[in-house]
């Protein structure tokens, strides 16, 4: 029988991953600047570099926090 703790493991750490990887690709639009859509916006470049920033803290935070819980879940076990 698979134990209910280690069965939430690896569905937190792909979205962990997931959560890294967007909250980087977000930190790195806001920090350089160029939009990563080639698609038209009608946002300026300001009000882009300020979401993608305030949205790259918070993935990254969020996947921090989550890998957090997964230490703290695998220690206890």
């Amino acid at each position: 029988m698979i134990d209910p703790v280690l069965a939430l493991v690896a569905p937190m750490s792909v979205l962990a991953l997931a959560a890294l990887t967007l909250g980087g690709l977000n930190a790195f639009q806001a920090v350089a600047g160029k939009r990563l859509s080639k698609e038209p916006s009608m946002r300026s470049d300001a009000v882009m570099r300020r979401q993608s920033a305030t949205a790259g803290v918070v993935l990254v935070a969020l996947s921090v926090l989550l890998m957090a819980m997964l230490g703290a879940m695998l220690t206890v076990r």
